[in-house]
């Protein structure tokens, strides 16, 4: 099997196994073994779809790298 063929599949999987567990996150992130711990450290949780994750990383991306940017910071 080539590379890109291997890479292909090993993506589709990948995209499969999230999109099995997704439903399930949500109860999970809502659980008292998840909310209190989170809830002492002044966090909470946030239970979004892959979708909903994917377009807040991509979001992020974008703001935090016209601040990097701005800063002159040198990248890595």
């Amino acid at each position: 099997m080539n590379a890109a063929r291997k890479t292909f599949i090993l993506k589709l999987l990948k995209r499969h196994n999230i999109m099995s567990l997704a439903p399930l996150i949500p109860a999970a992130g809502r659980s008292p073994k998840v909310v209190n711990p989170l809830a002492a450290v002044s966090m909470e949780s946030v239970n979004n779809s892959p979708e909903e994750f994917t377009a807040f990383i991509k979001a992020e991306i974008a703001k935090w790298a016209r601040v990097v940017k701005a800063s002159g910071a040198p990248v890595e």
